[in-house]
Order: structure tokens, then C-alpha cells, then sequence
């Protein structure tokens, strides 16, 4: 069954409209709807549609490799649903220009296919008009854009596409209405959907820390008080590789906080501002440190456009960053704004101090449910007595020879979680040892910020650079000491053991694809004069060859005959009255099954006919039919008037 005139189009303009293909939609609908307006044909062979069905096969199999390795595996589903209009076009070009309109079967399923029968027609054929109009409202809906136009326009063409397959057994405004209910029930059930997504993402997120996604750079949740084991990802978020040799930065910071409240941390009074680029728009400047010569490339993915920088202490400047926008706000975490995709940098560094804004009072600020078992704390170890280097060198015994890190905490409910880390369990991750040192140093007088970032240190011997993943996420503590702000991590050694421990038995095939995408990153965002930059050019030239294999395929001109006035409008080749009763049964709601005699037709539909003198008229008027249809010797014409006035004495 064809889908009616002018939907296909209508619903490619719809797929560019929602994924911003607007060219390649306007070019096809333009050539599917085009065939109506002219009856040139080609002559396609059942091996025509099966090469052509072979390539489109090709052409995804090959979208689906580059998205998968170009991409994550959440983008790769829906950009390559969003890719399948223009994938499969081919096929539904050349089905709308062959003579048959049709496709075989043998162009979908491969097991139909056989030598014998390669040239022949196939048994089974195919409209893909349907098909692809579905497969087009598909890529539409994948690409998300959330408008308030989508669903009526949506209705709108699924309305088009089921009114001419509508039962006629029913009257339209009945159809009508049980449509509009089902459109009703179809949108309060995505809305309800969408509310469930909601409830689900929020636990999963408490549940699931997967430190790769993009920062924060005002506030960030901490899991401090939170029951069960944390689970970290080992996706590979960031590779490191030091240009002037020996080892990286062991600590990457990407973001500074000063206030804490509750177990959440904020940025206070941390206004961004704008760096102005210098040697011709690929350097930024972001301190006047010197001895800067330390020298380290950062490669990492930049999420919706935006993302903060991985940067190692004592940052002076970063470079190969062009034509984006850079900003840093006091507290020294650093921002761009850019395509989304991969970024390389070169972070030119030297001290290890952040040149950072000079403490304030927030910098010394504990909160009040905290502030008295810290200040007590801080008297027990007596750092106020102690020198700033003393102090921290206390604090540092103190966490190193008494506790412990896990990623499985306890239940702490009648008590609160940062008093029981101290006083009972000695237990806990990177947030409670960071949160923790801030505010005992703190309460010695000394300003202390906290900071979030990763560590660096796995080497990949395969990529011959250090990789950084997510589960290497990382919180430690600033502090003012000598006029500089100084990295200080009290949180025991063993910590990256324990969170390596935990690695998936598949990480070596994960860390093999994300190489894959990594290399094709970088050749598609930063390398185009590398060879495989060629691989883009694979789809172009696979319809050029497309074209050239058909360019000796026959081709006529269809005509179309006009209706003789008179005659009674039977099926190509059969001169059978009988046909007007199946169109009549037909529009009354009683269709004949396309694989159904007419006899077994009728024996299904009795109950629905009329009795007496109408049934023996019609199994007459079969009688003839079959002897029309079948009988080499045909009817003479006589018993043709008598088949067709028993048929108009039926109607009648």
C-alpha cells in the first residue's frame, strides 16, 4: 500500500525541521515527490534492488562505526536513528522510480536470495512507502528539540498516513474521535514518562557518581553522609602527556569552592571574567608565574559547548585553544566555551602554587553546626600555637596515622556524618578527608578553600601517554601558606588502589574503543591532514558508484490510459463483473484478504450477507466468475450479460 500523495515529503521536511538537516530533507522530498510529476522509469532487476539494498547496508553499518567511536554510546543511538532517512534513501528512491513500485523481498531478507533467481521477479514483493515514513518520524523524535509544534505536527501526519487505510465500517467522525482519545492518552502517557525519567535520573544520580560529565563551577554536591558503596566510572575522561619529559602534574584542579553548607560547597563572590587572547587569538594568559618551564598537552572532550579546564598548579598560560572564548574568576578555575567535541591544550606551568585571590573572610568561615566540635578538635592538636607548615604537618599525621579510606560507608543517621567520620568510623572517600581539612585549619585561624579535580596516574602503555578516568576524580584542600595558595591532600595514599580495584573485567575493550574515538577525534576536530581525513569522503563516493552501476540500466517513459466510458472498471487483464460486488462489500467494511479466495472470502463474511434469493444470485454469479477468470475457453458472450446482470440485480 502507497502512502498518499505529498506525506513522504512532508514528513522529510518534518525530520529536517527537528535535526537541522534541512538540505538533504528538501532534496529528497523533492525527488520522491517529483516522481509523481513525470513517468520516466527505470527497469530495475531484482539484483538492481539488491545492490542497491547491499550499499545503503554498507553506508550504515559504516555510520554506526564512526558514531561509536566519534562519539558516546548515548549520542551514537540517537544520531545514528537521526542518520536513517538519509541512509536509506537510495532504496526508497529507487523504488519510487522503478516500474514496478515495488521492491523484492530477496533486497530485505538475504535468505531469499538465490542464483536461479537473481534475474528473475521475485515472489514476495515490498512497498517501503510506509516504512519509511515511520522511519522518518523516528530520526525526528530522536533528535529531542523539545518544541511545543512537535507533537500536533506529528498528529498531523499520522492522521494523513492512517485516513486512507481507515475501516469504512465505521463512520469518520466515530474513527475521528477514537483517534483524538488515543492522541489525548498518548501525550499525558510521554508526560508521565517523561516525569518517571525525571525521578530515575535523580536517584541514579545519588546513587552513581560518574566524575566525567562537566563541572560545576558555582556549587558541588558532596556524598558526604550518604549509605552504601559509591560507584565511579572507568570511563576515560582526559589524556595527559608531558611534552618537556619526565612525570605530569599529579593533580589536575578544576574547580575551587570556599563556603560549605550543609554537604554541599559554593563559590562565593566568584564572578567570571573574560581572558583576552594573545598570539593571534591561541594563547591565554593566566598568571604572571615565573619559571614556567614545565610543559603539559591536555586532551579532553568539551560537553554541550562548554566545560572547565583540567589544569595543573601553577598554570601560566594555556595554548592551542583557537577562536574560543576563555574566562577565569578569582578563585582560579577556568572556563571556555567552544564546539562541543575534543580540545587539546598545552598548559605551561612551574611553582606549585595557584595565584589565586587573597583569602577573605569566607576563607576562614565554618559552619555553626560544625564549628565547635572543629574548634575543639583544633585545640586538641594544638595548631593555633603552631606555625602554618607545622599545623599542616600535624593535620597530615593526624589523617595518615588514624584513618582509613573506603568508598562503603555506614549508616549515620542519629548523628552527624562529619562528627561520626572524626570521632567514630575514621572511614571514608576523598570528600570527607578534604572537607574535613578545610575546616580544622580553618578553625587554627589558617584559610583553606576546597578544591576538585583528578589525579593523574596510570600510564597506557597501549596509548603511550597517562590517562585519566572518571573514577580518578579527586578532592583535596587549598591553603594559604607564605603568601601563595598550595596544594594540600590528606587523604591516605592507598586511595587510588582502592578505587582501581574495582575495575571492570571489560575495561581493556573499553579502553580499546575509546582509543578508536579518540584517534578519529582528533583527526576529524584537529588533524585533517592526516590520511584517514579520506573517510568522510566514503558516502559521497558510494552514490557516484551507485550512479555509475545504473547508468546502463533501461529506462522508458510510463503512459498512463484514460479510462474508457462504458466499460465496467475491472483488474488489469480481467474481464470480471464479479469485482464490482467485492469493491461493494469492501467499502461496507468487508475487505477480501490479498492471499483469500473469493469462495473462502464469502464463506468468512456469510453471516453479514443477505439471505434467500440475493445468496443464490451471488454463488451464480461466482460460478461465473471462476469459469471467467480460470476456464482456458473463457465465456462466450451471452454467459458474460448473464454474469453481469445477475452482478447488477445483487447491487440492486
Amino acid at each position: 500500500m502507497k502512502t498518499p500523495p505529498l506525506l513522504l515529503g512532508a514528513s522529510l521536511i518534518f525530520w529536517g525541521w527537528q535535526t537541522g538537516f534541512w538540505i538533504p530533507a528538501a532534496l529528497i522530498a523533492v525527488i520522491i515527490e517529483g516522481s509523481r510529476l513525470t513517468g520516466f522509469r527505470f527497469d530495475l532487476k531484482p539484483s538492481d534492488f539488491n545492490r542497491i539494498a547491499d550499499i545503503c547496508a554498507v553506508i550504515l553499518l559504516g555510520l554506526f562505526f564512526y558514531l561509536l567511536f566519534a562519539r558516546t554510546a548515548k549520542q551514537t543511538i540517537f544520531l545514528f536513528i537521526q542518520w536513517l532517512p538519509l541512509s536509506l534513501s537510495p532504496l526508497t528512491v529507487a523504488q519510487v522510480f522503478s516500474t514496478r513500485g515495488k521492491i523484492g523481498g530477496s533486497a530485505i531478507f538475504w535468505s531469499l536470495r538465490k542464483a536461479k533467481d537473481n534475474h528473475t521477479v521475485p515472489r514476495k514483493e515490498f512497498d517501503l512507502s510506509y516504512l519509511y515514513f515511520a522511519i522518518c518520524l523516528l530520526a525526528a523524535s530522536a533528535a529531542n528539540m523539545r518544541t511545543y509544534w512537535f507533537y500536533p505536527v506529528l498528529i498531523v501526519l499520522s492522521v494523513w498516513a492512517l485516513w486512507p487505510a481507515r475501516s469504512r465500517r465505521f463512520a469518520p467522525a466515530v474513527w475521528i474521535c477514537v483517534l483524538a482519545l488515543a492522541c489525548l492518552a498518548g501525550y499525558a502517557g510521554q508526560m508521565g514518562l517523561h516525569h518517571l525519567q525525571r525521578i530515575v535520573e535523580s536517584r541514579v544520580t545519588a546513587l552513581y557518581m560518574n566524575s566525567g560529565g562537566p563541572q560545576d563551577p558555582y556549587s558541588t554536591t558532596t556524598a558526604i553522609g550518604d549509605v552504601g558503596a559509591l560507584k565511579l566510572s572507568g570511563d576515560i575522561v582526559a589524556r595527559i602527556q608531558p611534552v618537556t619529559g619526565g612525570r605530569p602534574p599529579s593533580l589536575l584542579r578544576v574547580a575551587t569552592y570556599n563556603t560549605y553548607a550543609g554537604n554541599t560547597w559554593f563559590a562565593i563572590d566568584s564572578r567570571f571574567q573574560d581572558i583576552v587572547p594573545e598570539k593571534n587569538g591561541a594563547a591565554w594568559k593566566i598568571s604572571s608565574t615565573a619559571g614556567d618551564d614545565n610543559l603539559v598537552i591536555v586532551s579532553e572532550y568539551l560537553h554541550e559547548g562548554k566545560g572547565l579546564l583540567k589544569l595543573p598548579s601553577g598554570t601560566s598560560e594555556i595554548t592551542g585553544l583557537p577562536l574560543i572564548k576563555v574566562a577565569r574568576n578569582p578563585l582560579g578555575t577556568v572556563k571556555i566555551t567552544a564546539e562541543p567535541g575534543l580540545v587539546r591544550y598545552q598548559a605551561r606551568y612551574g611553582k606549585a602554587d595557584y595565584p589565586d585571590r587573597q583569602p577573605a573572610e569566607a576563607d576562614l568561615t565554618i559552619p555553626l553546626k560544625e564549628k565547635q566540635y572543629m574548634d575543639r578538635l583544633a585545640e586538641k592538636l594544638r595548631l593555633s600555637s603552631s606555625q602554618p607548615a607545622e599545623a599542616m604537618k600535624t593535620v597530615e599525621d593526624f589523617f595518615q596515622k588514624n584513618f582509613s579510606y573506603s568508598l562503603t560507608l555506614p549508616d549515620n543517621a542519629e548523628e552527624n556524618a562529619m562528627f561520626s567520620f572524626l570521632h567514630r568510623t575514621k572511614t571514608g572517600h576523598c570528600e570527607y578527608f578534604a572537607t574535613a581539612t578545610v575546616l580544622i585549619l580553618r578553625a587554627a585561624g589558617i584559610p583553606a578553600r576546597y578544591a576538585v579535580g583528578y589525579a593523574v596516574d596510570e600510564f597506557s602503555r597501549m596509548e603511550n601517554r597517562f590517562i585519566v578516568r572518571g573514577r580518578h576524580a579527586h578532592a583535596w584542600t587549598l591553603v594559604y601558606i607564605n603568601g601563595t595558595w598550595r596544594d594540600f591532600d590528606t587523604t591516605p595514599a592507598q586511595w587510588l588502589a582502592v578505587e582501581n580495584s574495582g575495575a571492570s573485567l571489560w575495561q581493556p575493550l573499553s579502553d580499546f574503543i575509546s582509543w578508536c574515538s579518540f584517534k578519529i577525534s582528533e583527526v576529524r576536530w584537529h588533524d585533517w591532514n592526516h590520511p584517514a581525513r579520506y573517510i568522510f569522503w566514503i558516502m559521497p563516493a558510494v552514490m557516484l558508484f551507485l550512479l555509475f552501476r545504473l547508468r546502463k540500466t533501461p529506462w522508458k517513459r510510463l503512459k498512463k490510459k484514460p479510462a474508457k466510458s462504458g466499460k465496467v472498471e475491472t483488474k488489469e487483464g480481467i474481464d470480471s463483473h464479479f469485482y464490482l460486488i467485492e469493491q461493494k462489500l469492501a467499502e461496507q467494511g468487508y475487505p477480501r484478504q490479498p492471499a483469500e479466495t473469493p469462495a473462502i472470502w464469502l464463506a468468512r463474511i456469510e453471516n453479514h450477507l443477505p439471505t434467500g434469493a440475493s445468496q443464490s444470485l451471488l454463488r451464480e454469479a461466482l460460478d461465473l466468475h471462476y469459469r471467467c477468470r480460470f476456464d482456458p475457453q473463457g465465456l462466450t458472450p451471452d454467459e458474460k450479460q448473464v454474469m453481469q446482470d445477475k452482478v447488477r440485480l445483487w447491487l440492486g
